[in-house]
């Protein structure tokens, strides 16, 4: 026997004539073999969340026919048409909320930036397949401008299939230690660690954009003028030659837990991080070492 109401609702991606229909085959084993494979007939998709999908009487016998039933073999006690629905949950503003807090708000506190978000435009709740949901933020790398919104995808998930990505806007406010000028310093003046000091200040950049320690700023130059109190921004300094063709520098040669000390003479200019060719003023031998500050540069073996 094969009774199918006018109107059902199941959770797969696909129908199975099992899904919408009761399906019973007495005591006897033939027929109850011929009832279980009645019930794995194949009647396409599922609709979408929010549709319906109207599967007509006809299209019924007709899968049925295709499995090698014939319209005798079951008792049918089927309507002209079976209207199918898809099982739905709804995935609330608080779970997205939580999603985007939990991939924003631990990244900065990991960096000692202290933050909160101060505003999230967020759909209404969503409507999705039943199962087992997992949100996750996608192509995020990172709040680029504290003073405007940026725009989140989240990724929606269940039992491990993506559904949807959609797209929210989030804005950021947040304050870290970072450094700033103990005085207004002029464009082409060579930074120390005495131009500076250590102040929480709110962020309006990316926190790659600001200087947090005072050895950061070794080697480096002001491009322009920067009053005093004014956080000191990357994009306000450029780095400087700390040593030039001809200074007496100091040459450190490692080796393994072994290190020592020589005198030598800088044979091109360089800045902190360049390889320049130095001369061991002993030996003679020209080396090749990195500019590590002013006057002293490393090499290893």
């Amino acid at each position: 026997m094969v009774r199918i109401p006018a109107e059902t609702t199941i959770t797969a991606d696909q129908i199975a004539l099992g899904d919408i229909a009761e399906i019973s085959g007495g005591g006897i084993s033939a027929a109850l073999a011929s009832a279980a494979r009645a019930r794995q007939v194949s009647l396409g998709f599922s609709p979408r969340v929010g549709a319906m999908r109207e599967i007509g009487r006809a299209n019924i016998l007709l899968a049925l026919a295709a499995a090698g039933f014939n319209e005798n073999d079951l008792a049918l006690d089927i309507p002209e048409k079976v209207l199918v629905k898809r099982a739905a949950q709804s995935v609330s503003q608080n779970m997205l909320r939580e999603a985007v807090e939990k991939a924003i708000l631990p990244q900065l506190e990991a960096e000692k930036v202290s933050a909160r978000i101060t505003k999230l435009q967020l759909p209404d709740s969503l409507e999705i397949p039943t199962g087992n949901v997992e949100i996750r933020v996608v192509n995020f790398s990172g709040i680029t401008n504290f003073l405007a919104p940026s725009v989140i995808s989240l990724e929606l998930r269940v039992d491990g299939k993506v559904l949807r990505r959609v797209p929210v806007n989030v804005e950021v406010e947040a304050s870290a230690d970072v450094l700033v000028l103990n005085r207004s310093i002029t464009a082409g003046t060579k930074l120390t660690a005495a131009d500076v000091h250590t102040e929480k200040v709110r962020l309006e950049r990316s926190l790659s954009s600001y200087f947090r320690t005072p050895a950061e700023i070794g080697g480096k130059k002001l491009l322009k003028n920067v009053a005093e109190h004014a956080p000191l921004t990357t994009d306000a300094v450029a780095a400087d030659t700390v040593i030039k063709t001809g200074d007496t520098v100091s040459i450190i040669v490692r080796s393994g837990n072994t290190q020592i000390s020589v005198t030598g003479e800088a044979r091109a200019s360089g800045r902190i991080g360049d390889r320049i060719a130095v001369k061991n003023t002993q030996s003679g031998i020209i080396l090749q070492a990195r500019v590590e500050a002013e006057g002293l540069v490393k090499l290893s073996f």
